[in-house]
This record gives C-alpha cells, sequence and structure tokens, in this order.
C-alpha cells in the first residue's frame, strides 16, 4: 500500500520549526535565507509522503500476518516448484534437527532450507511482475526471470553444500 500522506501545511510547520533550530544554532540570516532556499526548492509539491513509520498494533500485525499467510497460500497454489521445495523442506528440517550434534549444527542444516523458500518466493513474486508487465517475448522479462531462477539453483546449492561440509566426517 501506498505510504500516509501528509499535506503541505504539516510539512511546513515542521520545516519552519527546523528553519528556526537551524538559525537559533548557527544564530545568522543567512542561515534563514538558506533553509528557505532549500525548503522551496525542495518542498513545491502539495502532498509530500510521510517518512515517519506507523506503531505496529494488535489489528495492523495481525492483518499483516494474515496477509502473509495468504501469500503463502497463493505460492502453493499457483507455484509447483514452491510446493516441491515445501515437501523437500519436510524432509530437511526434521532431519537437520536429528542429524545436528549441537544448536550452531542445527541452525546450518535447517537455515538454509527457509532460504531456498525465502528466495523461491521472491523468485515467484518477480515473475509474477514480470507476467503482469506483459506476456509478449521480452529479453528483459527473459533476464529477470533467468535471474531469478539462478538465485533459486544458488540457494538449492548452498544447501548441499552445507549439509555435505557439516556432515562430512572431520
Amino acid at each position: 500500500a501506498l505510504l500516509p500522506m501528509r499535506t503541505a501545511p504539516t510539512v511546513v510547520v515542521r520545516l519552519w520549526r527546523r528553519m528556526k533550530l537551524m538559525a537559533a544554532i548557527v544564530g545568522t540570516p543567512a542561515a534563514w535565507a538558506q533553509a528557505l532556499l532549500c525548503w522551496t526548492v525542495i518542498f513545491v509539491p502539495s502532498q509530500v509522503p510521510s517518512m515517519e513509520r506507523p506503531k505496529l498494533r494488535g489489528p495492523r500485525l495481525l492483518k499483516a500476518l494474515l496477509v502473509s499467510w495468504q501469500g503463502l497460500v497463493q505460492a502453493w497454489q499457483q507455484e509447483a516448484a514452491f510446493r516441491q521445495e515445501m515437501a523437500l523442506a519436510v524432509i530437511v528440517i526434521p532431519l537437520g534437527l536429528y542429524l545436528g550434534q549441537n544448536g550452531i549444527e542445527r541452525v546450518l542444516l535447517i537455515g538454509p532450507m527457509f532460504l531456498v523458500v525465502i528466495v523461491e518466493l521472491i523468485n515467484s513474486a518477480v515473475e509474477a511482475t514480470v507476467d503482469r508487465i506483459g506476456i509478449e517475448p521480452n529479453a528483459l522479462s527473459g533476464m529477470a526471470k533467468d535471474f531469478g531462477s539462478a538465485a533459486v539453483w544458488m540457494s538449492l546449492l548452498l544447501l548441499a553444500v552445507t549439509w555435505l561440509l557439516v556432515l562430512w566426517p572431520a
């Protein structure tokens, strides 16, 4: 969603306070002129997006969790690769917890599997965005999809290498 918009008067009041503070620190009329010039050049639009972070409250956090769950459900329904990697995760995660000798080994064995799933979700998002822009063949669209696929492949390679290095007899 879009950031909440603040109207120009709110921005003007905040900038006026900052200019007064700057002038009080520097103490010269030149500081006022410089601050005013910066304001007129940068903040001319009638609306400026707010850079403040929204406060996390129960309902918003719950809504974020529900939207995330919806994304996972859609990935499960739409992406065969996601389903395959989740099937691999069902095997790898319990096995990694069992085979790891200590907490560090367990994290090293199951962490890359989570990374594989995360990279697949990002790859699916890139592919959906590229398909939304247009389905006709395009070299840049193909490159974007290939880069996403390569990222998934590299995360799977990381999983395999990590398992070999952790479980290989020393």
